[in-house]
């Protein structure tokens, strides 16, 4: 008699092996989101940090004022530095401490991103070009 479909035994080794797959493309997956999210906070650390330099051109002293007890928020880097960074939904939180001599931008993962809150920084007179991880500005 011709055999004319498959065995449950057989059914169940694809079932795992599929299963282990996903589990592995799930890992995968989440650390290469946490790369994404951390590339965009980068990228807009040296828009702040280029556009804090032009503006220190202009004003002689790095935005926001020299001497503010507060710092910028994403609305005000905006609208006072012209550029362009999300409000609506942001993965990030932007900040911007300014003075005479330098300035510094900050990047806090906001409530969007599910993993573990996490901070870039940048100053104005960073010495790689690239910024740092923690909570560096003041």
């Amino acid at each position: 008699m011709a055999k004319a479909g498959f065995t449950l035994m057989e059914l169940l080794i694809v079932i795992v092996i599929v299963g282990i797959l996903v589990t592995l493309a799930m890992v995968n997956y989440s650390g290469v989101r946490e790369q994404t999210f951390d590339k965009e906070a980068k990228a807009n650390l040296k828009l702040i940090q280029a556009a804090q330099r032009i503006y220190h051109m202009e004003n002689t002293f790095f935005y926001p004022c020299a001497g503010c007890a507060t710092p910028a928020d994403t609305a005000g880097i905006n609208s006072n530095l012209r550029l362009s960074l999300p409000t609506a939904n942001p993965n990030w939180t932007y900040s911007a401490w300014g003075g005479a001599t330098t300035g510094c931008a900050r990047a806090t993962a906001s409530g969007t991103i599910n993993t573990p809150v996490r901070s870039w920084f940048m100053r104005t007179n960073d010495a790689d070009g690239e910024p740092d991880s923690g909570a560096g500005c003041p």
